[in-house]
C-alpha cells in the first residue's frame, strides 16, 4: 500500500484503501455493474474496493 493519492477520493470508509477521505491502492480499477454501459457513477463499482479487516 502507498501513501494517499491527492487524485482519487474516496468515502468508503471500511475499504482497507481508505484514508482519511482518500485512496491508498497502487491502481485503481472500476467496472460496469449491471452489464456493457454505464449511464451514470450509480452503474459502476470499484473493483479495487476490499474489507477492512481489524
Amino acid at each position: 500500500m502507498m501513501g494517499r493519492n491527492q487524485d482519487i477520493q474516496c468515502n468508503v470508509d471500511n475499504c482497507k484503501f481508505y484514508s482519511s477521505g482518500y485512496c491508498t491502492a497502487e491502481r485503481i480499477q472500476v467496472d460496469n455493474q449491471y452489464g456493457s454501459m454505464s449511464n451514470n457513477s450509480d452503474d459502476t463499482i470499484c473493483v479495487t474496493f476490499q474489507p477492512k479487516t481489524s
